[in-house]
């Protein structure tokens, strides 16, 4: 047995349209703000008084925020790079209405790819618990959204370090969102479910500008340290270890640039970084500026091995390094357009005394002034004076050969992915015995890269995606902290993802209209090699060889002096994760997590409880009740129950159903209007219609052919929403055909009426006749009306209007695969066929049964009052006439 709180997590990790309303209820808005467990500083202007409460039972994220002053909008952000592009956004809308009701507001989901305007999700996965406007005009917002909501348009939120974005602005006349503006925005990192600062100790401050005290380094002007006083003993603040190039001037027409300087680190200290950074100028950050010069992609620190080659470079002077460094030196870490990079606590990067280059590139597309440029490092170090509470790591370098990246131009620049594999052979040859933890990864690519993924294949089986990016932001590489082990014989599969240019083939190399796909990680302890190579891969193809080793070479022969280097052989992939392990996701989504606890809304019940019903109601009706006691014809007597029942089912079915339709009728671009409290309520009514068919087809004598056929065809078009929904997970198609199809069946009541009534013995008064007319013209008035609206949602899902079938290829693509057979264009063509069959019926049925029951009768009132009008052999006649024809319609 599972228990309520296992299911309280799956229901909370599904979409808001899927959750579980049953179990976890709706959070309602309250007139103040709840006790929130922690707040973050925001750096910047986007937003402010940032808070929040993390629900570990419900496994949701509650937070609390402000906008600037005078702001429409509001929006706060799960960020993969720290930048708008790639980002998971909820953003909070001041509509304003008439002048006698005060604004009201919205919360929408939005996916944010590129540094346009964001989209919103198909799925909506978050809820607006409380939004109001204070005295100063700042948006006060609530807002309540899934830790992790199974959707790829989502980033989830897990225990480690994650970017927050913000930003602040206006709306147009369309209450649409307009540009924020450069000064409207803010942004913080943090780990949103631990407190690292509790829990590893108070944190440490990098804020000293080292404007005072002795020289801890200087080493001729490149690398410079100062505000140590080496008469204390007691500082705890990490010291400014800045390594810059001298100034340097570029021709502002040149693009791509890689710039380095030589340079040493003296014996005397050795540098234990506890931070990274960019640096520029006399020491500018981003922390102090906010935004770092475009020209400045990256740069890289590399030790160098062999004293005696180093020295051949000017120490002090820069040099053009476009073709490489040299293979003796490899990189000890690297920093990017991000923020500050702090290793985990417990672990230090080291720069031991020794030979050092520091390597910067440029990409000046803007082309801007490069004259008298400092670019260059921040390395944050432990004060000599603390005793080291840290084991050394290193930052390894993952990447592809680059020599084997080909993309192809394509002219409809389809996304071109190329995979690489560091072999498990390769890891157990070089991992220790424990294998390391991975604190840090970082993907590097240019300009067309979109997407990155980094996934962990443990004996042959795909264990978890390490890294997945939603939109790659090469000008913002920002590192994920995400921690992982590493053992010996662990496959890494590593994916780029790049959009082709139109015209020109693209290789691999350095520069910027060139390619690279390379994974940094971080790794402690230090794992015995500092770089791992592998052959570029289409994806059709098998993976080919890996070479790890120490000495990263961008250029000559790679498997010279490789730990591994294997001769070369072809491997077959391995075993995908939704192959072999369900996923939780999926379960929640499905519907297939069973509790012990019982809940009229889960189908299995739904039909038990609709059999026992109609058991007990057949049973009841047939044996009680003395008008259908009295009915001496057996087959009569069983229609008679059949009447009643269908008329109860209709009557309590059909306002729940009209409700459900006015919900799904909007055609939007996203599925945040499927109620879970209305899909239930279909789904229990579809339940109900089809076993109510199923119990007349097995319960009545002597049905004729038309009325059996038009129960078959119902029942497999039923049967078909419900699998469009199970299956194909689209939930809104399939609730909007099965509410239609429902409701041909729940506007009946006139034709069950007048049928019931009949069979009672009132079919000679003077008014069954006129009901029967009545329920005729209403019968075709309703199925006409509900013929076209079924039209009408096949014909929208067709031209592709309608998202539902885009599920699964666009949310949950993780593990829902897109059937082959039961696709849009399948299951148009065969519901248009089967609705025809079924009107086809339909008008036998209604216009071929109640106008010839209607005029027959008709005919018998006007005997009964003129009984001289006919013979009595006659009338006899005419009444085996017409309860044949009752009987054709039954």
């Amino acid at each position: 047995m599972v228990n309520n709180s296992i299911f309280r997590q799956i229901c909370a990790m599904l979409p808001a349209t899927l959750r579980c309303f049953l179990l976890l209820g709706t959070a309602q808005a309250t007139t103040f703000l709840p006790p929130m467990e922690r707040s973050a500083l925001m750096d910047g202007n986007g937003c402010s008084d940032v808070q929040w409460t993390v629900d570990r039972e419900a496994m949701t994220l509650q937070m609390a925020f402000k906008s600037t002053e005078g702001a429409e909008w509001v929006g706060l952000g799960i960020a993969e790079f720290g930048s708008m592009k790639g980002a998971d956004i909820m953003l909070v809308k001041m509509i304003h209405n008439n002048d006698s009701v005060g604004p009201s507001f919205v919360v929408e989901d939005l996916i944010s790819t590129d540094f346009v305007k964001p989209r919103k999700d198909l799925l909506q996965n978050v809820e607006l618990l409380r939004a109001e406007v204070d005295e100063n005009g700042r948006i006060h917002a609530l807002i309540e959204r899934p830790l992790d909501s199974c959707d790829i348009d989502d980033i989830a939120i897990e225990a480690y370090k994650q970017t927050i974005i913000c930003a602040s602005g206006y709306l147009d006349d369309g209450n649409e969102i307009a540009y924020h503006g450069p000064r409207q925005h803010s942004s913080t990192t943090v780990n949103l479910i631990v407190d690292e600062d509790l829990l590893y100790g108070s944190a440490t401050s990098f804020s000293s500008q080292s404007q005072s005290g002795g020289v801890l380094l200087d080493e001729g002007g490149i690398v410079k340290a100062r505000g140590f006083d080496p008469n204390s003993t007691t500082s705890l603040e990490p010291i400014a270890v800045d390594i810059q190039l001298p100034n340097i001037s570029l021709p502002q027409h040149k693009v791509t640039s890689f710039v380095c300087v030589a340079f040493k680190l003296h014996p005397g200290i050795s540098v234990k970084s506890m931070g990274i950074e960019t640096v520029w100028g006399n020491g500018q950050t981003r922390g102090t500026m906010g935004k770092q010069p475009d020209r400045i992609s990256h740069q890289a620190l590399f030790r160098c091995s062999e004293a005696e080659n180093v020295g051949l470079l000017i120490e002090g002077q820069a040099f053009d390094c476009g073709e490489g460094v040299p293979s003796y030196c490899h990189v000890s870490f690297a920093a990017t357009r991000a923020l500050l990079i702090e290793p985990p606590p417990g672990a230090h990067i080291p720069l031991e005394p020794g030979n050092y280059i520091l390597r910067v590139h440029y990409d000046n597309a803007a082309g801007s002034p490069v004259d008298a440029d400092r670019t260059g490092l921040r390395v944050w170090t432990e004060p000599p004076t603390m005793q080291s509470r840290t084991k050394p790591a290193n930052l390894v370098y993952h990447g592809g050969i680059k020599s084997t990246i080909q993309i192809p131009a394509d002219p409809e620049q389809k996304d071109y992915a190329v995979h690489f594999q560091i072999s498990g052979e390769a890891s157990k040859a070089v991992l220790p015995p424990t294998g390391v933890h991975v604190f840090l990864s970082q993907l590097h690519m240019h300009s067309s890269g979109l997407h990155g993924r980094l996934q962990l294949v443990r004996n042959g089986v795909h264990i978890m995606d390490v890294f997945d990016t939603i939109s790659y932001d090469k000008n913002s590489q920002w590192p994920n902290f995400k921690g992982w082990k590493y053992l010996p014989g662990d496959t890494l599969i590593m994916t780029c993802v790049y959009r082709p240019d139109k015209e020109v083939h693209i290789d691999g190399g350095l520069a910027g209209e060139e390619e690279m796909c390379a994974f940094v990680l971080g790794m402690a302890p230090l794992p015995g090699y500092d770089h791992a190579l592998a052959i570029a891969t289409p994806a059709d193809q098998p993976f080919a060889n890996t070479f790890v080793g120490n000495g990263h070479r961008h250029t000559g022969n790679w498997t010279e002096e490789a730990i591994y280097a294997p001769t070369f052989q072809r491997r077959n992939g391995y075993k995908p994760l939704h192959n072999h392990r369900k996923q939780i996701c999926e379960w929640g989504a499905r519907d297939m997590f069973h509790v012990h606890e019982i809940h009229i809304s889960d189908p299995g019940i739904n039909i038990a409880l609709f059999l026992l019903i109609v058991i007990a109601f057949i049973g009841l009706i047939s044996s009680q009740w003395p008008a259908i006691k009295s009915i001496t014809c057996e087959r009569t007597r069983r229609n008679t129950v059949c009447y009643l029942l269908e008329l109860v089912y209709s009557v309590v079915a059909l306002p729940l159903l009209v409700k459900d339709y006015v919900v799904l009728i909007e055609n939007e671009q996203t599925l945040d209007m499927v109620d879970p409290h209305l899909y239930t309520a279909t789904r229990s009514i579809g339940v109900g219609l089809i076993f109510l068919y199923l119990a007349e087809l097995l319960y009545k004598q002597g049905m004729q052919y038309d009325l059996i056929f038009h129960h078959l065809v119902a029942i497999v078009m039923a049967m078909l929403c419900f699998m469009v929904g199970t299956n194909a997970l689209a939930f809104k198609l399939a609730i909007k055909l099965g509410a239609t199809l429902s409701l041909m069946v729940t506007t009946e009541q006139f034709m069950f009426l007048a049928l019931l009534l009949k069979s009672l013995g009132y079919g000679t008064r003077w008014w069954w006749p006129k009901l029967c007319w009545f329920a005729a013209a209403i019968n075709g008035i309703t199925k006409a009306i509900l013929v076209a609206l079924f039209v009408y949602t096949l014909h929208v899902n067709y031209q592709g209007i309608d998202v539902s079938w885009e599920i699964g290829s666009w949310s949950f693509s993780r593990w829902l695969k897109p059937s082959s057979f039961l696709n849009a264009n399948v299951f148009t063509g065969v519901m248009s066929f089967l609705l025809a069959l079924l009107i086809l019926v339909q008008v036998i049925l209604g216009g071929g049964v109640l106008f010839p029951l209607a005029a027959k009768y008709s005919k018998r009132v006007h005997e009964k009052i003129n009984p001289s009008a006919t013979s009595l052999r006659d009338a006899g006649a005419s009444s085996e006439s017409s309860e044949s024809s009752s009987g054709s319609e039954n």
